[in-house]
């Protein structure tokens, strides 16, 4: 699926597992599997390199960016 970019600021929590209760500025959400029951979405950090894969529930600060990701992959769907 294609890359959504996002104007908003949007947050999570840390790209690298450390530094609990950190956020990090999300860039943009690439993609999207479900695995045992879970939602994850692929993020593309602000900053870094190394995109990750995160559950919904880590990503509550970032629904702008995940409208928008899935708007646009029901758009490609059709």
């Amino acid at each position: 699926m294609s890359d959504v970019d996002e104007d908003h600021a949007t947050h999570a929590s840390d790209p690298t597992g450390g530094d609990e209760g950190v956020e990090y500025e999300v860039e943009k959400i690439t993609g999207k599997h479900v695995e045992d029951g879970g939602i994850y979405y692929e993020v593309k950090w602000s900053g870094y390199k190394k995109k990750s894969w995160q559950p919904v529930e880590d990503l509550v600060s970032c629904t702008e960016a995940i409208a928008a990701y899935e708007k646009k992959a029901a758009a490609v769907k059709t």
